[in-house]
């Protein structure tokens, strides 16, 4: 009987182990769920749209209003930008391929509190929260840092609502 019970005890530590590493998986596997902001930095950032998108009136541009930006790691900010028609409509879309962008602070404030209302072919209207910080930026910096101008509307940001 000693032997046999010598022979059972490397299956029970050998099932212990196999035990013990499917818990260790599952628990990779669960974690990130449960961490909520932190999924954002391995599945991708907040891209929520949150005014419609609104055409010129010679609907060769389109005005786009996202909130993005990680919560987790970095804070979260709207961004108002005027694209070409045909352009995607992400955030990673709108960093890159803008005519003119508005960019605003979300700390303290209500994201969804912003409007946008063309006056004009050439010139949009971005509504903000009172006391809402923003940075606008009609112009385009080229590689040896000279502003240009970008054909195409502007933005014109108040601080209003």
């Amino acid at each position: 009987m000693d032997n046999e019970a010598r022979a059972a005890v490397p299956e029970v530590v050998i099932s212990k182990r196999r035990s013990v590493i499917g818990k260790c998986k599952l628990f990779l596997v669960v974690t990130p769920f449960l961490l909520g902001g932190c999924v954002d930095t391995i599945f991708g950032c907040r891209d929520d749209l949150l005014t419609d998108v609104t055409t010129s009136p010679d609907g060769r541009y389109k005005a786009v209003t996202r909130e993005c930006g990680c919560g987790a790691s970095t804070s979260t900010y709207i961004l108002t930008a005027v694209v070409a028609q045909g352009q995607q409509e992400s955030c990673k879309a709108l960093r890159e391929h803008w005519v003119a962008s508005m960019r605003a602070s979300t700390h303290g404030g209500d994201p969804s509190r912003v409007e946008t209302h063309w006056i004009d072919r050439s010139n949009l209207l971005v509504r903000l929260e009172h006391r809402q910080l923003y940075d606008l930026d009609n112009y385009r910096r080229d590689n040896q840092g000279q502003l240009y101008d970008v054909p195409g509307p502007n933005i014109t940001v108040h601080s209003d609502l």
